[in-house]
């Protein structure tokens, strides 16, 4: 078996759909994600990846657009994929490489994974296989989201039964669980948590004095829970100030975010600031005393790593895979979406004296350090060709 496993790792090439890719980087932890679980790859195993050679607000990026280009071993295909004429091309480039496997990064977008998923029906990719990664997509959270077009797709799904020779890649057990929920128990899932670039060790904790000063890092989009925080904080008397980082993707949530905001009292400063370079991301957590995560489902919650290893403790819903590390040191859980309970969580982090809040940063850190020493088993894709060698 083993011998079987290094001739097929040797012969293989990958096909990654991207859905976005450095330079972009408005798509928030995804983005960074999947750029982690590029460079981890093994360097035995060919990578093709497809990307559109725009960011997700339409702006064009800074790179050479429909050509291939090779970065740190890596095949790129930057493309025009914003128009059915240069996705198609851009499909054909990416089956010239002859892939033995095509890596989805979504369920529900219809360019990068509704469309080669079709094209995987009727044998354009001569037989590849299809691994795919919804990331997050089935939680119920993000179900609500556009919900009507999604059941609508569901069914289209189901009809035609393009989930036939597809694995799942499920980045915790709670989206394992969520997969099965949506294609039963013999859904083929392989379960790795995703990748990151983040150091081994933990940056110490900045200073902490004064009022307490906390975070939101995010998209501005209904799943993120910002408004939770916010009206949770109307009737609050703790002094603090909130700053909020991140695109603002609905732009009508956006707005009813800022509206609330204005009208909380004065002792809570509410601060927007707009998107951010993910390479900033860390350097500006490291400033803060708690980072605020009101999400209705991660699939795996970048910004929760990436908070801890600059030790800045996180209050974060139960709706994603860091409920145990966040409840041993990391910060606090709060187990429903009612504004109350925040309240309740957040008061006690604002109330605290700068000792101890200095405390909760330190055993951030820790609990960081903890979750980076714990084995994680080997790559997805490594995984993926050994479910093809035992085929």
């Amino acid at each position: 078996m083993q011998i079987m496993s290094e001739k097929l790792v040797k012969s293989v090439r990958i096909a990654i759909f991207a859905p976005s890719y450095p330079p972009a980087f408005l798509g928030g932890g995804p983005v960074r994600t999947l750029e982690a679980l590029v460079k981890a790859c093994p360097s035995s195993v060919k990578l093709s990846v497809l990307a559109p050679d725009r960011d997700i607000d339409g702006s064009d990026l800074n790179v050479a657009s429909n050509t291939w280009t090779r970065e740190s071993g890596i095949d790129l295909l930057y493309a025009p994929i914003h128009s059915l004429r240069g996705l198609w091309a851009s499909c054909r480039k990416l089956r010239s490489t002859r892939p033995s496997v095509v890596y989805l990064n979504s369920f529900f977008n219809p360019r990068m994974s509704i469309f080669p998923q079709v094209l995987a029906k009727v044998g354009f990719w001569r037989g590849a296989s299809v691994l795919l990664a919804p990331r997050g997509e089935f939680g119920q959270g993000a179900l609500e989201t556009k919900k009507l077009k999604k059941k609508a797709y569901l069914f289209l799904y189901r009809l035609f039964r393009l989930k036939m020779r597809v694995t799942w890649h499920a980045s915790n057990e709670i989206e394992a669980s969520n997969i099965r929920r949506m294609w039963g128990d013999r859904a083929d899932i392989l379960v790795r948590e995703d990748e990151t670039n983040l150091p081994q060790i933990p940056s110490a904790p900045g200073r902490t004095d004064g009022q307490m000063r906390a975070v939101f890092l995010g998209r501005l989009v209904r799943h993120k829970g910002l408004l939770t925080v916010i009206q949770a904080l109307e009737a609050s008397d703790a002094p603090m100030s909130v700053d909020v980082y991140g695109p603002e993707e609905d732009e009508s949530y956006a707005r009813e975010c800022k509206t609330a905001a204005a009208g909380c009292p004065s002792n809570i400063v509410f601060t927007f600031h707009g998107a951010i370079p993910p390479e900033s991301s860390r350097d500006i957590l490291s400033q803060y005393d708690v980072l605020l995560m009101p999400t209705r489902g991660e699939n795996f919650g970048h910004v929760i790593a990436e908070a801890l290893s600059v030790s800045c403790p996180v209050i974060c819903s139960a709706e994603t895979q860091w409920t145990e590390v966040l409840t041993h040191g990391g910060g606090a859980i709060v187990a429903s979406n009612e504004p109350l309970e925040w309240r309740n969580t957040i008061e006690r982090f604002a109330l605290a004296t700068p000792e101890v809040r200095m405390l909760y940063r330190l055993h951030a850190g820790m609990a960081y350090a903890r979750w980076r020493d714990e084995s994680k088993g080997p790559h997805v894709l490594s995984m993926m060709l050994e479910s093809l060698v035992r085929i």
